[in-house]
């Protein structure tokens, strides 16, 4: 790792704002989920509210990048995070007199999906311009590796927060890490984007983002298994897995949470298995043949 990264000011409070508010999200979106189970009792009205959940990325995320390329990302990111942690801490105390029901759940879930689907292009494409060229692979790897410990932290404290002190509490916890990351942006020396203030038609921008997904058959054949892996595979694990431990064998929510961080710290094993495999000429030769097989042979 190159600590001289955090020399960089910049970087090191874009990795304050990243780990705060990635880490209380995550915790937040899993206590949901165990949330629901404990009103409802039902994995369909789970599955509505995952559903919901989807709708702005499937409305809004068409012209989100376009968006993005055309207004100040600093003011950008730090009202996304500002907007979010005020929303939860008012729900918070809306909360203390009244019951968070299911109706309520279906606002918060849309409205936190919403500010993402603006705020996360806007953060991503902040690295490259706040570290330089030699940096960026170095950064990039920080990064993911924070989200990697996020990933693994998140369902197993999500669990244990819930039982300690409740889905409400939760929220204010949340809403205090988005306030941290939205104060340690401001501090932030952020470039304009290239494209800002751009004169260009929207609807023309937003069209030659959409022709990027069939210029290339690699390209269609990876947004066509992430469809079809978003529709067969991962309602399975995201509504499944959860009824299953809780619902029909009887285990615990930390239990449940548990599994959850076994599953993404053994995403994080199969990196290294990857990285090895790029190595041993026989073993890239047998990845290379099931990637083929996986995805078709006529697009590779």
């Amino acid at each position: 790792m190159n600590f001289k990264l955090f020399k960089n000011r910049n970087f090191t409070l874009f990795l304050l704002g990243q780990s705060t508010s990635s880490l209380g999200t995550n915790v937040l979106h899993f206590a949901t989920a165990l949330y629901i189970f404990q009103i409802t009792g039902s994995a369909g009205k789970f599955a509505s509210i995952i559903a919901l959940g989807m709708i702005p990325n499937l409305i809004l995320g068409p012209i989100a990048g376009t968006i993005t390329d055309r207004v100040n990302r600093k003011n950008l990111i730090i009202f996304g995070d500002l907007i979010r942690g005020i929303f939860e801490i008012l729900l918070f105390i809306f909360s203390l007199s009244v019951n968070l029901n299911i109706e309520i759940m279906y606002v918060m879930v849309i409205f936190l999906s919403a500010c993402e689907v603006f705020f996360e292009p806007a953060f991503t494409t902040i690295l490259p311009s706040i570290v330089t060229k030699t940096e960026l692979p170095d950064a990039i790897a920080v990064k993911r590796t924070i989200g990697r410990i996020t990933s693994i932290l998140a369902p197993l404290l999500g669990a244990f927060l819930l039982k300690l002190v409740g889905f409400q509490v939760m929220l204010l916890l949340d809403g205090l890490t988005f306030l941290i990351s939205s104060f340690s942006e401001i501090f932030m020396v952020i470039p304009l984007n290239k494209t800002f203030n751009k004169s260009s038609s929207f609807l023309k921008d937003t069209f030659e983002g959409f022709k990027v997904l069939f210029v290339n058959k690699k390209i269609i054949s990876l947004v066509s298994n992430n469809i079809i892996t978003n529709v067969f595979l991962l309602p399975f694990i995201i509504i499944g897995f959860p009824y299953i431990i809780i619902e029909i064998l009887g285990g615990t929510q930390l239990i449940y949470g548990t599994v959850q961080s076994s599953a993404a710290f053994g995403s994080i094993l199969s990196i290294f298995a990857v990285f090895k495999a790029k190595k041993d000429t026989i073993l890239t030769t047998v990845l290379k043949l099931v990637l083929q097989f996986y995805f078709h042979r006529a697009f590779f």
